[in-house]
């Protein structure tokens, strides 16, 4: 029997499966097999498989199960198969009050508290990963409508500049119609009756 130790991996890992398998290895370490979790995505990606669908094959270590593999009743072809580790969050021993220490223990302890903090950290990177994607979606959501919105305040600014301009063309053609039928004489008034000075408008018909 050889001791354990908690490898730099991942607490989850997925095969691609093309033609029929039913076997596939563990490469983390574990301390009780109902923390194991299999996905066969051709079924759910969310959904576990039952454990009455496969068998762990356990390794001969110490402090913990490094290595081993599942073994799936019924094998699978052209899915993904992902193992996963979910370690709960327990104390597994106590230090002694009397008497000499209990290695093997404190050994099991400190590969599974390692086991934890690799798992939570992996929790963290893989959250905040996600929650980077989210806030880029966001931030990029967030700048279509300000775009949006100063493409439309821009538009309606336009607008009433072109209608203020429109009133503006209107008035002066309206000006120049007038001044085409408007003609302005001096005295003598064209019917021969006023005074010196005065200024008779005629408006053409």
């Amino acid at each position: 029997m050889t001791n354990s130790v908690v490898e730099n991996v991942s607490h989850r890992v997925a095969y691609t499966v093309t033609d029929a398998e039913d076997t596939f290895i563990l490469p983390f370490t574990f301390y009780d097999v109902n923390d194991l979790y299999v996905y066969d995505h051709s079924i759910s990606e969310t959904i576990a498989l039952s454990s009455a669908l496969f068998t762990v094959v356990l390794p001969d270590t110490e402090y913990g199960y490094q290595g081993g593999s599942i073994v799936l009743h019924t094998p699978v072809s052209n899915s993904i198969i992902e193992l996963v580790v979910d370690p709960e969050i327990k104390r597994l021993t106590n230090f002694v009050t009397a008497g000499a220490l209990n290695i093997p223990e404190l050994n099991l302890q400190m590969n599974y508290l390692t086991s934890l903090v690799k798992v939570l950290r992996e929790r963290q990177d893989y959250i905040s990963g996600d929650l980077t994607t989210v806030l880029d979606a966001y931030r990029a959501e967030t700048l279509i409508y300000k775009n949006d919105a100063e493409t439309a305040a821009s538009n309606a600014e336009t607008s009433e500049t072109n209608a203020a301009q429109s009133a503006v063309n209107a008035a002066a053609e309206v000006q120049a119609a007038l001044d085409a039928k408007i003609t302005v004489s001096a005295f003598p008034p064209p019917d021969g009756v006023g005074n010196v000075g005065d200024l008779w408008f005629t408006l053409t018909q």
